[in-house]
């Protein structure tokens, strides 16, 4: 019950109330690691390779 009028707001100025996430850390980063699927890194890098190659034959031969 949250305490009204002039003493209500009084006791509220110097009550001093726990918060509830200051014991707690950020453990975002440790509940999700990254993968260590190198097979899909390795073919998105392959992927990525051959789509600017084949960008950069396409605009020298528009060129030449």
């Amino acid at each position: 019950m949250v305490s009204q009028g002039l003493w209500g707001a009084i006791e509220q100025y110097w009550t001093v109330e726990d918060k509830p996430r200051l014991h707690r850390r950020n453990t975002y980063f440790e509940d999700h690691q990254f993968s260590d699927n190198w097979t899909i890194l390795n073919l998105v890098l392959i992927a990525v390779t051959i789509s600017i190659t084949i960008v950069i034959f396409w605009s020298i031969r528009w060129i030449i």
